[in-house]
């Protein structure tokens, strides 16, 4: 929030994420441990650095 008004958005999910549920041309180093993924980050034209 700046001013009052929505600045930015993000999406974090935590755990097992379906868009990487199978992997091309890869795999993953480690399967055990948990992850979280952060996905869709937006911030308004008004707060962007435009130079």
């Amino acid at each position: 929030m700046v001013d009052d008004v929505i600045a930015g958005t993000a999406t974090m999910i935590v755990g097992n994420d379906g868009n990487y549920t199978e992997i091309w041309d890869g795999a993953w180093h480690n399967e055990v441990d948990p992850y979280a993924t952060i996905h869709r980050i937006a911030i308004g034209d008004g707060l962007r650095d435009n130079t």
